[in-house]
């Protein structure tokens, strides 16, 4: 579906989102989402009662799984992750690409498309 979702629309048209939840990448535990409890085993979210608490995707595991399925080179699936998403809600001047005057919000990514640093405003705030 995802294949055909972007062969249909094209990378200018579909955007990769996360809704990811507070708790994502931290280790197992309780969780507090507001006033909703989250019980996170194997960085899947749920609720007391057993139900999905929210997501727990983060924005380079959604690289690579558009990336696996369609086997779209990654400059396109990153756009789908940048410049798409800047666009759609009027950022692209600021956010999105690496341009001269935009804000240096920069990811790098290892081999293995894993997060191995993160730059907000061109300073270093995350290395792995």
């Amino acid at each position: 579906m995802i294949d055909l979702l972007v062969r249909v629309k094209g990378v200018t048209r579909v955007l990769l989102i996360t809704d990811a939840i507070r708790a994502t990448g931290l280790p197992d535990g309780v969780y507090m989402l507001g006033k909703q409890t989250a019980i996170v085993e194997d960085g899947l979210p749920r609720t007391p009662e057993g139900s999905l608490a929210g997501s727990s995707l983060t924005m380079d595991a959604a690289l690579r799984n558009v990336k696996g399925a369609t086997g779209l080179p990654l400059a396109d699936v990153w756009r789908m992750a940048s410049l798409t998403p800047a666009e759609a809600i009027g950022f692209a001047a600021r956010k999105g690409s690496l341009e001269a005057g935009k804000d240096a919000d920069i990811v790098i990514l290892d081999e293995d498309l894993h997060v191995a640093l993160t730059m907000v405003q061109g300073r270093v705030v995350y290395e792995q």
